[in-house]
């Protein structure tokens, strides 16, 4: 198909026509999502079911990818409930839900709702005197700068509006 701009035999046999349209002239897009890409992404799934998801994940990879150092993220599973039940007994405004019926990790069977709640309560943790103890030297490991991740991460839950 990348091929069809430059060959205008393939396109006919195609049947794409070189049209007039008003677009021609302006730069909207890159050649592969065309006019389509102009339209803004679905927030439910752009974030819920990616951005929260995969920083969840890379949060996993940093500490070590499959089963690498399953004793840490075993520890953060483990504080991950304590940190669950504060923030639900003690929030002054209703909070995201949050899950820990399979881990922090496995969001794969997780609704959108408790994976962004799941990421909060990752960043609260990663916040704590043990979260940071427990895993910047992964950071630092891998060259990713722990105050940075974290200052991301509020700057992203706070453009969502979860906190």
């Amino acid at each position: 198909m990348s091929n069809i701009r430059s060959d205008p035999e393939l396109a006919k046999q195609l049947s794409k026509h070189k049209i007039a349209n008003a677009f021609d002239g302006l730069p909207l897009a890159d050649a592969h999502q065309g006019i389509i890409g102009l339209t803004p992404q679905e927030m439910l799934h752009m974030m819920g079911c990616g951005m929260f998801k995969y920083l969840i994940l890379g949060v996993k990879d940093i500490i070590g990818a499959n089963g690498k150092n399953s004793r840490v993220k075993g520890l953060v599973n483990k504080h991950f409930v304590d940190v669950k039940e504060f923030l639900s007994r003690n929030a002054e405004k209703d909070i995201c839900r949050m899950s820990n019926r399979v881990g922090m990790f496995n969001v794969t069977s997780l609704t959108n709702d408790e994976i962004r709640g799941n990421f909060v309560g990752l960043v609260t943790f990663m916040h704590t005197t043990y979260g940071r103890a427990l895993l910047k030297p992964y950071f630092d490991a891998k060259s990713v700068d722990f105050e940075e991740m974290l200052e991301t991460a509020a700057l992203v839950l706070s453009w969502n509006g979860s906190t």
